[in-house]
């Protein structure tokens, strides 16, 4: 995980912010190398299309390039669509851990510019006060908690990550960036160790018993996270996005990790959270002797079994 730089000075105001948000700033940051469709489409105000296009560069950046290589400009402009909720759910957490990264990455790829020194060195200097202002104007808002959150949005992007709350049977699980927890322990988030690049789905799931269910056999509550994730294989090119799986069970007092599984790979970032048949292809559902059983339909189906606790629910 990157360092965190924590803001503190002056604040920017939020209309002065705003002066900056829907601005055009792409003159002030170095040009990227590969075609720049995601410009064309911030430039044109079709600031959906910008997102999407800049997520997953940004993504690869942070995922696959040491900070000299990193280009500032995709994560500072997405950035500016998170802090205003342009094309895109407001995220200020988000927006701040953005706009960390992008500073971190100008400030060890300095502009190419020839001739005086001294004039590149003020051009540079210039540069970089602006950047500081800019990151300050995102982060110095944030609460106390939210600051700490922006070092889990650096370390894992989770774009979609909205905080939220979610009832499970008698139980309120609190969701954040750090995981699930529920609201009346103090039980660490559990994660499970997923670090989903773009969140496609959190949700809680009851699961009933089937009419003939063994005698004691009651419902099953879960919370359950789909995300797609950015890996690298060894040996292979390119980076693919694979749809993880993740249900965490409520026992007792605690949420415990059940089942993490990938049901889909694929070789560009999303279009959308979840194909529109994914409902359809996937099934949970609870035999009579209590265990869940999954299936996602495909060639082949991924299926497994949620097993019941030893010594649980009956």
């Amino acid at each position: 995980m990157r360092s965190i730089h924590r803001w503190h000075g002056s604040r920017i105001t939020r209309g002065v912010l705003r002066v900056w948000r829907l601005a055009s700033v792409i003159v002030l940051l170095p040009a990227v190398t590969s075609a720049q469709t995601w410009a064309d489409a911030y430039k044109a105000g079709d600031y959906r299309k910008a997102a999407e296009l800049l997520q997953p560069i940004v993504v690869a950046d942070v995922q696959s390039l040491s900070p000299p290589e990193m280009d500032p400009a995709p994560a500072r402009h997405l950035a500016i669509l998170y802090a205003s909720g342009s094309g895109v759910d407001g995220d200020p957490v988000l927006a701040c851990a953005l706009a960390q990264l992008s500073h971190q990455a100008l400030g060890t790829r300095p502009p190419r510019v020839e001739g005086d020194p001294l004039a590149w060195a003020a051009a540079y200097k210039a540069a970089i006060d602006e950047s500081e202002r800019f990151t300050r104007g995102n982060c110095d808002g944030l609460t106390k908690r939210q600051q700490q959150a922006v070092g889990d949005a650096m370390g894992c992007l989770a774009f979609g990550m909205a905080e939220t709350r979610l009832t499970i049977g008698n139980q309120t699980v609190l969701v954040d960036r750090s995981g699930f927890r529920l609201s009346e322990t103090d039980q660490s988030p559990a994660n499970g160790g997923w670090c989903p690049q773009l969140i496609a789905r959190v949700g809680s799931r009851t699961i009933d018993p089937p009419a003939d269910a063994a005698p004691g056999i009651v419902a099953r509550s879960f919370v359950e996270l789909l995300g797609w994730q950015a890996m690298r294989k060894a040996g292979e090119p390119g980076i693919r996005y694979v749809l993880s799986w993740t249900m965490f069970e409520l026992r007792g007092k605690k949420l415990e990790l059940v089942a993490t599984e990938h049901l889909l790979s694929a070789s560009i970032w999303p279009s959308t959270a979840l194909p529109p048949d994914f409902d359809a292809r996937f099934n949970v559902e609870m035999i009579r002797s209590g265990h869940v059983r999954w299936r996602f339909a495909g060639a082949p189906p991924t299926r497994g079994w949620i097993m019941l606790q030893e010594g649980g629910s009956r």
